[in-house]
């Protein structure tokens, strides 16, 4: 079996307080969830491609993450792995392969790998008899940010535009398959390529959706994190730093911890929909829980 992955940044302490807004006390506790949770689906004959930015620790600290992540390992480059690249303690059997870019067959299919996303990819526009497309873009370096937002509307804009050819006089929509392969989408889980194309597409009809009940006054706001299928606030209490219990709310469409009013501050989904929970004193107190599957069971 063959899984794809993105922006673990092992060892990237900043990410728990700034950007991803990682839900952990510590670097260490960061570093063994993901390694739990890649180790709960990879065999040890199965194939992982992270698709860079990987680890932001010297060579032998992730020479010692790559010691306990079960499976074949392989690396498209990005911008924050030079620190290991380049450090000669860093062991490189641990990679099958190492390379800058890439383009491999997955079943019927040919995926374009780069750490940085291609608007137009090699193969882009070819499909099979059916319609199907045959080739997809994977990428990472985006997070869940404005850029990926404005990804997001790229690939709706391109597909909702049609065009003829020298081939076809009837207008045909542009295919547009990029997928970013953000580990939190996940849960930090490597998955197959249909999974993470499942993903893909609920991300675009949530972004389409959110972009379409957005108020002029707001467009100024990030809409990106679409990674869900609801948009709601949960109250729940937990403890602060100093030891007394805080009240906090969760935006259910990117999870996001903070206040907020109509529209969350930080992905600027409008709050208008109430939950319903099926198990009975949830949400739990680790809100890591809150990932995009079991929110996609409580939507559906």
């Amino acid at each position: 079996m063959r899984y794809y992955i993105a922006d673990q940044h092992f060892y990237h302490r900043s990410l728990l307080t700034s950007m991803d807004k990682r839900p952990f006390s510590t670097v260490e506790e960061m570093n063994q969830y993901m390694i739990d949770q890649w180790n709960s689906r990879v065999k040890p004959d199965d194939e992982v491609i992270i698709l860079g930015d990987f680890s932001m620790g010297n060579g032998l600290l992730t020479s010692q993450i790559l010691l306990q992540l079960s499976g074949v390992k392989c690396l498209i480059v990005g911008n924050h792995d030079g620190k290991f690249l380049r450090d000669p303690n860093f062991d490189y059997s641990m990679f099958r392969w190492i390379k800058q870019y890439a383009e491999i067959r997955d079943g019927r299919r040919i995926v374009c790998l780069s750490h940085y996303p291609i608007m137009c990819y090699n193969g882009q526009y070819r499909k099979n008899k059916d319609g199907t497309p045959t080739h997809f873009m994977l990428y990472g370096h985006t997070h869940c940010t404005m850029d990926e937002s404005l990804i997001r509307n790229y690939q709706i804009n391109t597909m909702s535009t049609k065009r003829t050819s020298e081939y076809r006089s009837d207008p045909e929509e542009i295919p547009c398959n990029m997928i970013n392969c953000f580990c939190m989408f996940s849960d930090y889980v490597p998955l197959t390529l249909d999974e993470w194309i499942d993903i893909r597409n609920s991300q675009l009809v949530i972004q389409d959706r959110i972009n379409k009940r957005m108020k002029p006054s707001k467009q100024t706001l990030n809409t990106q994190c679409v990674n869900s299928h609801a948009h709601w606030m949960i109250k729940y209490n937990r403890t602060g730093a100093d030891g007394f219990p805080i009240d906090a709310f969760i935006c259910s469409n990117c999870n996001h911890k903070g206040s907020f009013d109509k529209y969350c501050q930080h992905c600027g989904a409008l709050m208008d929909e109430e939950p319903t929970f099926p198990e009975k004193g949830y949400p739990p107190e680790d809100w890591r829980e809150l990932n995009i599957e079991r929110w996609k069971s409580f939507w559906r």
